[in-house]
């Protein structure tokens, strides 16, 4: 399995030939062979990550899986679609594909619980990563589920400091000298370096409002100081805007803007200006 190599990617990071072998794959697993008719485009694949497992130097999908943020479906991220190509079935290649999401959602969200929706022969499977099941086994487009739920680990306490020894002297604390204030050159401020940019998960964690609380505020003070994120926040903002015709509402650096209020508001104050001038 060392010629597998596992991509993680937004659903705007997939080529048109990716997406299709994904859906490709989906559809001849879940749906014929598994005799399920269901809808799988159901609209939440733009919000989720997509890990795909790719084969060879021509880098065949032979795996998938996709991991729905937290705020989508429920407060739990969800990992579903877990499949593998039957050739390469029994291998350790499905054992990889989830301790790799698993590893990789407790860096993006942490603290934050995991789930899924397994299918009951595959029970065992996913308690050895932790999963327990937290529902009784249930029917879903005829094949038996249980509902499953991994808990984020515990934090281990620190380690208590060691006492110090009888008979040790202090040393005095130094000496804490004025700081000096220096005028800003506000030519070479301009020039300095910048913190890095985020990138594309942390961009949409953070437009999607489900980072956590410490994240949010540092990626609204970069955003606030960095142009090239705050033009990326807001293309990205508008995009959602299009692919959700109905919203009203858009978020410029993460406040809220009802744009319906916004215009009534702005012709109130042109009517009043126009009043001042007749009178």
């Amino acid at each position: 399995m060392s010629n597998i190599k596992c991509k993680w990617l937004l659903f705007d990071e997939l080529s048109p030939a990716l997406l299709y072998e994904i859906m490709r794959m989906r559809h001849e697993i879940f749906v014929i062979e598994q005799n399920c008719d269901y809808q799988d485009a159901d609209n939440i694949d733009q919000k989720s990550y997509h890990f795909i497992a790719c084969l060879g130097e021509k880098q065949k999908p032979v795996g998938y899986l996709r991991v729905i943020p937290p705020g989508v479906k429920g407060k739990e991220v969800m990992i579903g679609r877990v499949l593998v190509i039957k050739e390469l079935r029994g291998k350790g290649l499905g054992k990889k594909m989830v301790a790799g999401a698993v590893k990789k959602i407790e860096t993006i969200y942490p603290g934050i619980a995991i789930r899924i929706n397994a299918q009951s022969h595959l029970q065992k499977f996913y308690e050895a990563f932790g999963f327990q099941a937290v529902s009784q086994p249930h029917m879903e487009s005829g094949i038996p589920h249980v509902g499953m739920l991994r808990t984020p680990p515990a934090k281990k306490p620190a380690a208590p400091s060691a006492p110090a020894k009888a008979g040790t002297t202090k040393t005095a604390p130094a000496k804490i000298q004025p700081k000096q204030t220096k005028p800003v050159d506000t030519e070479s401020a301009q020039d300095a370096p910048k913190t890095a940019c985020l990138n594309s998960m942390q961009m949409a964690a953070f437009s999607s409002n489900t980072c956590t609380k410490e994240e949010k505020e540092n990626y609204l003070a970069h955003i606030g100081t960095c142009k090239t994120c705050y033009q990326e926040y807001v293309s990205l903002m508008m995009l959602n805007m299009k692919s959700e015709p109905d919203a009203n509402i858009i978020y410029i650096l993460n406040y809220p803007i009802n744009i319906k209020a916004l215009t009534i508001a702005l012709a109130i104050v042109g009517i009043g200006f126009l009043l001042m001038f007749l009178v």
